[in-house]
């Protein structure tokens, strides 16, 4: 019980140890679950008549003081249909990115859209304007393994990312408009 105690001390609340009998039962349930939804009649059918993408670019110096490798941050828009768009950025944007982005360019009811880093010549992380204070791995630490010293703009990282963003989508906007007129011809 001492022993128990300290554990719980030392490094917080740990999860009870599991037999090998508990842990099959736990995975079978698992698989059993995952096979019924396979087996399931889908909610909705996706089968989409259109593809098109919009995409945009700025340099690293629209938002980032220092030394720069020669990269730019990408973004890509991709409309599978009217039910769902990607945007991909060439960086890893942290989760709070979401928010900005449906406020610039908010998404039509009923589309889903999936946000998704990694995209191209990735720069390295891409924090917010209130995470840059925080300082920490994503704002300052990453720096080194990706070619850059120096310091994002809190004043500009917003507007600039955010631009980059509604340039991409205003970009897929007139791909759409361009497709739709050769199609009626």
């Amino acid at each position: 019980r001492f022993h128990k105690l300290i554990r719980g001390v030392a490094f917080g609340n740990l999860f009870p140890t599991l037999s090998a009998e508990d842990w099959k039962r736990w995975s079978a349930s698992v698989a059993a679950a995952v096979c019924s939804i396979a087996r399931s009649v889908p909610a909705k059918v996706f089968s989409p008549a259109s593809l098109c993408t919009g995409s945009a670019q700025i340099p690293l110096s629209d938002f980032f003081t220092g030394s720069t490798p020669d990269r730019m941050l990408a973004a890509k828009v991709v409309r599978i249909g009217d039910e769902l768009e990607i945007v991909a950025l060439s960086a890893e944007p942290s989760v709070e990115w979401q928010k900005h982005f449906d406020q610039v360019v908010p998404p039509p009811s009923g589309r889903i859209r999936l946000y998704a880093g990694y995209l191209g010549a990735l720069f390295g992380y891409l924090p917010t304007a209130a995470q840059i204070p925080e300082g920490g791995y994503e704002v300052e630490g990453f720096q080194p393994f990706f070619g850059l010293s120096g310091h994002f703009d809190p004043n500009k990282l917003e507007p600039a990312v955010t631009g980059c963003i509604k340039t991409a989508f205003e970009m897929l906007e007139c791909a759409e408009r361009y497709d739709s007129i050769g199609s009626n011809r």
